[in-house]
């Protein structure tokens, strides 16, 4: 296979992407070396090596606001480029649950984005109030978003792969300029329109079958 041909990505996402991923990085490898002191989760201190123990607090903080600014920045550079249909979820996306298996993975994978969202916003809602001493009843929730947090990246490449395979995975290697929004492809709009044409023409043949055993009676003609 060619390389140059394989897809490309624009550099927006590319550059977002892995800014995400540098912050998540640290505030994971910092984060869970706190949840290592509760004394429900000490078996994470066999990874203390990897964990990190200096200038703890200073890092996880950093991370957090550059996550949170990344969060920030990802949702106004959607709307500039006109790229919300990507991971659009709407009822004729969710119909792909029960389509093709691409459609179905294509889904799946928006799906997953979604719960890494709502995560993302929760862990950096939540840290920020404990930071400032107004979340401590929510920290439980803090580490049910970090668990998701860490779910999220092997779930996605492993949709990823069962999506289009290792060249829609390298992609995001290949950076390009942002396209027009005209030459998005939406799998979901392309879905849910067919199913509007399939539709309409059923109702236009089921018409016809009823003029066919049911025809007007012809005007009689006069003598």
């Amino acid at each position: 296979m060619n390389f140059r041909r394989w897809p490309r990505t624009d550099v927006g996402t590319v550059l977002l992407h892995w800014v995400t991923v540098a912050a998540i990085v640290v505030l994971m490898q910092t984060g869970l070396r706190f949840t290592s002191d509760d004394v429900h989760y000490l078996w994470l201190r066999d990874f203390d090596a990897y964990l990190g123990s200096e200038t703890l607090w200073e890092r996880h903080l950093i991370a957090a606001g550059v996550l949170t600014l990344a969060a920030v920045a990802y949702a106004l550079y959607m709307s500039k480029a006109r790229l919300w249909d990507r991971i659009r979820l709407n009822g004729a996306r969710l119909q792909g649950l029960f389509g093709t298996a691409k459609m179905c993975w294509s889904c799946i994978n928006v799906l997953l984005y979604w719960a890494f969202f709502i995560a993302v916003l929760g862990a950096c809602a939540t840290g920020w109030l404990a930071y400032y001493d107004l979340g401590g009843p929510l920290l439980p929730l803090h580490r049910l978003c970090t668990w998701v947090i860490l779910a999220f990246p092997v779930l996605h490449l492993l949709a990823l792969l069962r999506l289009a395979g290792v060249p829609h995975l390298l992609r995001i290697f290949r950076p390009k300029r942002v396209e027009p929004a005209a030459d998005e492809i939406d799998l979901a709009h392309i879905v849910s329109d067919l199913l509007a044409e399939k539709r309409a023409a059923e109702r236009r043949a089921r018409s016809g079958a009823s003029a066919s055993a049911n025809p007007a009676a012809k005007p009689r003609q006069s003598p």
